[in-house]
């Protein structure tokens, strides 16, 4: 026979109703209660009708980016996000899309390898003309060489540089 010690601990909230992390604000944001950060429920290029989002995701070359309109939802202090903003939405236990598509629903492209880099505000320390992005069909990170030609979808967020 065996003896084991054993501690008992409290939890507030029963181990199967986890505190949620991203809450839908049903105005077609999603706010990260761990970062404080509100995040476009859509990628721009998308439209929100009051219930659901329409239409298919917009790719822009990085140059284009300075254009993007930054009001949505009664606000107008959207901004691209940081590599680390970025990869706080990833759920690398998912796949095609790596996002919680419960939140996101099905806002994110699904598809092929190249159809899912977002671009992020951060370049590469290796390199003055890469930038950072992240793969939201696999979770992948990674720094582009920025050509004048490639095309990478854009989320925004608003709130304090993380």
């Amino acid at each position: 026979s065996l003896n084991f010690a054993v501690r008992l601990v409290r939890r507030a909230t029963p181990l199967n109703a986890p505190e949620p992390k991203l809450i839908d604000n049903q105005d077609g944001t999603v706010s990260d209660v761990s970062t404080g950060l509100m995040w476009m429920g859509c990628a721009i290029g998308q439209t929100w009708n009051g219930k659901e989002f329409l239409g298919e995701p917009k790719s822009y070359k990085w140059d284009e980016i300075d254009n993007i309109p930054l009001s949505f939802a009664e606000f107008n202090d959207w901004r691209l996000p940081s590599f680390h903003e970025l990869n706080t939405i990833i759920d690398r236990s998912r796949v095609n899309p790596a996002i919680d598509t419960t939140i996101f629903q099905q806002q994110t492209r699904s598809g092929g390898w190249s159809d899912q880099w977002y671009w992020t505000a951060n370049r590469a320390v290796w390199h003055e003309r890469a930038i950072n992005a992240i793969d939201f069909y696999s979770g992948a990170v990674s720094a582009i060489d920025n050509k004048p030609d490639d095309m990478n979808y854009v989320r925004l967020v608003r709130g304090e540089w993380l």
